[in-house]
């Protein structure tokens, strides 16, 4: 089942009703900020299942924004965020330096071909 939003909208419960209808397995949370969105109202609709999100989730504005909604979503991320490597550690130490937060998934990309 496929439903779709526009990231300037502010609810996607509607949505996100008839997706848990559906009884899923799992619900594909979207991408980017306005993906803080579709956790917090996943959270409200009272979800309990599984989310999956890209990992243009992996930012700080999406998890400071879906607060506690983010706890416990599965993302496929470039770094890891749990347990980082050493040379992750190097990356992650230089954006908490700079702007105070963890960096994107995104931000991988340029580290690794810095690394390079």
């Amino acid at each position: 089942m496929k439903e779709t939003y526009d990231p300037t909208d502010l609810d996607m419960t509607p949505q996100l009703l008839r997706i848990e209808s559906k009884k899923p397995d799992v619900i594909i949370g979207g991408s980017g900020t306005a993906s803080a969105k579709v956790l917090k109202n996943l959270k409200q609709t009272g979800y309990t299942g599984k989310i999956v999100g890209s990992s243009g989730v992996a930012n700080d504005a999406t998890i400071k924004n879906a607060g506690d909604a983010a706890e416990g979503i599965y993302i496929s991320a470039r770094l890891n965020y749990g347990n980082p490597a050493p040379n992750e550690k190097e990356l992650f130490n230089y954006v908490k330096e700079k702007n105070g937060g963890l960096p994107s998934s995104f931000s991988a990309n340029g580290w690794m071909g810095y690394c390079f």
